[in-house]
């Protein structure tokens, strides 16, 4: 199987790494530049997760507002039904 040259000479650069070889400075550009994209995508993924979280806190606060109106109702309804002694 061919790999790209970019990804081989990347596996190249992280096995002399491992073994405590010089590491080329085209490697520590790969890498650097892995670890940029990776920062991005994590980036990009919190802040999606952050906007279904507002969404998701948007819709709690909708249903206790609801369910504030919903007792305040009820209780008037009881207080009705026992002034007419129902």
């Amino acid at each position: 199987m061919d790999l790209p040259q970019e990804i081989d000479d990347y596996i190249k650069g992280s096995i002399e790494y491992t073994l405590g070889l010089p590491v080329s400075s085209n490697t520590l550009e790969l890498k650097l530049r892995a670890s940029e994209e990776a920062q991005s995508r994590l980036g990009d993924r919190y802040l999606l997760q952050q906007s279904r979280m507002k969404e998701k806190d948007q819709a709690i606060d909708r249903a206790k507002a609801e369910s504030n109106m919903n007792a305040l109702a009820l209780k008037k309804f009881v207080e009705e039904n026992q002034k007419l002694g129902i």
